[in-house]
């Protein structure tokens, strides 16, 4: 999916400015890699992430070293997703990374194959999740910014933009906003929205990269017309449908909380993990991934 286009990345500069991040725009054969940047450190909101194919480059490599150097990045961490997601291929870009004395460290992600067939993807949902989704798909209407003329799709956003920032109670700017609707438009991220009965009931967003796409916001408003009260078994249910229509091979669904070295406290675990409980029951499977750190 967009897999030959022009690489802005906007969407990663839209979660900078959310996190009022400041960022520098690293580039390489066209596309743009904006990194965020805290006191000399880059990579602290966990938006960036490289393909192991353009980490199997030495020259991208190379021009990423000589732009840490020149930026004074003191250090830098991001994501490697993989193009072609094979549990028996070996990790060449890891062996290069290395060698360019970067450090590497596994990290467990709930991960759903798509494969393609969907009937198969709804068989593997939870058995709860089926009724409330067939439920609510009866009596809802789903849009979905990729598929909507560009009027709607505007309105869906700042439908979307304003109960998000309800939700995490805070305004969003002008400028963020504005990253936002460039990274729709650009089909960067996708937002599936509901309506019950004509009015706004929620919208999930995930993000776009090549063959994968990540579960990354979402915002419902409690409505008892609803099975479970909002719309969001269902909203997650129509994006896997229509990202499996793209060809889209795999979605992340975020990290698992792992405990070691981790400072939490036992409410925000609890918390944390009914949310992992949540996204398991989509027909997702724990797998590891590679972060990737340098420090100079």
């Amino acid at each position: 999916m967009n897999s030959e286009k022009t690489l802005h990345n906007y969407w990663w500069i839209f979660n900078y400015l959310l996190a009022g991040t400041k960022y520098i725009n690293f580039k390489y054969k066209n596309n743009c890699y904006p990194l965020d940047i805290i006191n000399n450190t880059s990579g602290n909101t966990n938006a960036v992430e490289f393909s192991s194919t353009l980490l199997n480059d030495k020259n991208f490599i190379l021009k990423l070293n000589k732009f840490i150097l020149k930026n004074n990045i003191d250090k830098i961490s991001f994501d490697i997703f993989k193009d072609d997601f094979s549990k028996n291929k070996n990790d060449q870009e890891i062996l290069l990374l290395k060698k360019n004395v970067f450090n590497i460290e596994r990290v467990e992600k709930i991960i759903l194959f798509l494969g393609s067939d969907i009937n198969l993807l709804f068989s593997k949902i939870r058995k709860s999740y089926k009724s409330i989704i067939n439920y609510n798909k009866k009596i809802c209407e789903i849009k979905n910014s990729y598929l909507e003329n560009k009027s709607i799709c505007n309105n869906m956003i700042d439908e979307w933009i304003d109960l998000y920032s309800e939700k995490i109670n805070k305004k969003i700017n002008n400028e963020t906003k504005n990253y936002f609707k460039k990274s729709i438009d650009c089909k960067e991220a996708i937002l599936i929205s509901c309506y019950f009965e004509n009015q706004f009931t929620g919208g999930v967003v995930f993000n776009i990269n090549q063959v994968k796409a990540t579960y990354s916001l979402s915002a419902n408003i409690i409505n008892n017309n609803l099975k479970s009260s909002t719309a969001g078994h269902l909203l997650i249910w129509e994006a896997i449908n229509f990202l499996l229509s793209k060809k889209i091979k795999y979605i992340d669904f975020g990290s698992i909380l792992n405990l070691s070295g981790n400072k939490i406290n036992i409410n925000q675990f609890k918390k944390i993990k009914n949310i992992e409980k949540f996204k398991f029951g989509f027909g997702g499977e724990p797998c590891f991934f590679n972060r990737v750190s340098k420090s100079i």
